[in-house]
């Protein structure tokens, strides 16, 4: 027997937000919730869930001093994925426990709600994303933004055979059709009358047999992907990679316009995460400011440190090259002083030194030209 679906926390103006998230992924949560938090409105009511089958008290505690603040329109609660998983299995023999597998059960538990927000743990939320619901889906299955990064790999061997053997998507599909599966607005009552759950699960399984190159976002793509309205690509932004113009050969503008006001920036990839060893833009920084603002700083802190130093140092070296593009000394001045704030022993002391220098060719600049 299926377990009995969740109620909107509100009784008016329920925004209905959703994370999946494991143990390990808790802190990052944390962040990306403390970011949204910092936008919500005042006359809306937050209503987070977060779908999990292995968070530990310790993990829960973490995402809810993260809302303590924040009593009058926020709710959180945590829905244990295992019993749903347990009971589908009985009808889907080979169903996996399993991350992949709960995303796809929204209309299971979301069954008595209008719309629901699914948000990525790895995302910094610059923008009250109540403002999403206010898309009319009216016969589309969800929303979502166009994965702009797939260009990048369109032209390796074998991936454009791949989309259109599995996807059915040759190569200009891809680049107007593909969305990525981090900011997803569902419509319930579609995915009811559609069953497009079971159509997930069906499709999904198929990993069993065969592994989906980018895994369940490649089978959102395949189940869904001529029921989809397009959104504002700013709600669901890559960061300034260095190879980023690159890649987007169709899109650069876009990707450009969309980065001058982001409203959700998106560090996709696996190794593209600000709390790992490749600091990468601006968003990094930003990203470990507000992380100082939660209870997690200090586990993020101690995870951050279990880098290798030389790879970490690397990495920054790196990006101060690249702020030789800025016109400004004195913003690299102050990219370099944010940096010290989150670095130590070796590192610390060398961007110490580079900021000195800088300083004092600040100094003599301003002083040659009074």
């Amino acid at each position: 027997m299926i377990p009995t679906p969740i109620n909107p926390f509100f009784e008016k103006n329920n925004i209905a937000v959703f994370f999946v998230c494991s143990d390990m992924y808790a802190p990052y949560c944390c962040v990306a919730l403390a970011s949204m938090l910092r936008h919500i409105s005042t006359e809306l009511n937050y209503d987070i869930i977060i779908l999990c089958n292995d968070l530990t008290e310790n993990g829960k505690n973490l995402l809810r001093q993260t809302v303590m603040s924040h009593k009058e329109n926020v709710s959180l609660r945590f829905y244990n994925t295992t019993e749903l998983l347990n009971s589908l299995s009985e009808s889907i023999p080979d169903l996996r426990e399993s991350l992949l597998s709960i995303s796809f059960l929204v209309p299971y538990i979301f069954e008595n709600y209008e719309k629901v927000l699914r948000l990525g743990a790895d995302t910094l939320i610059k923008r009250d994303v109540g403002e999403l619901f206010r898309h009319e889906l009216h016969d589309k299955w969800l929303a979502a933004c166009r994965d702009l990064g797939i260009q990048k790999v369109l032209g390796t061997d074998g991936i454009k055979n791949y989309y259109e053997r599995e996807l059915k998507m040759n190569a200009s599909d891809v680049i107007s059709l593909y969305f990525n599966s981090d900011v997803l607005l569902f419509n319930i009552k579609e995915w009811k009358i559609n069953h497009v759950c079971e159509k997930l699960l069906k499709s999904g399984l198929k990993a069993n047999k065969k592994k989906w190159l980018y895994g369940e976002q490649d089978v959102y793509n395949y189940v869904c992907k001529d029921h989809v309205l397009y959104i504002n690509h700013a709600w669901n932004c890559f960061p300034a990679y260095e190879e980023i113009e690159e890649c987007l050969p169709k899109d650069v503008d876009l990707w450009r316009d969309s980065m001058k006001e982001p409203c959700i920036v998106h560090f996709a990839g696996d190794f593209r995460k600000p709390w790992g060893k490749h600091l990468t833009s601006s968003f990094d920084l930003e990203w470990w400011e507000c992380a100082r603002q939660t209870s997690c700083y200090e586990l993020l802190l101690n995870r951050l440190m279990q880098f290798e130093t030389t790879e970490v140092a690397n990495r920054i070296e790196k990006m101060l090259q690249g702020t030789k593009k800025m016109p400004s000394l004195k913003r690299k001045a102050r990219l370099l002083a944010t940096l010290r704030l989150f670095t130590f022993g070796k590192i610390h002391r060398r961007l110490k030194e580079k900021g000195e220098t800088i300083r004092k060719r600040i100094e003599a600049f301003e002083a040659a030209t009074q």
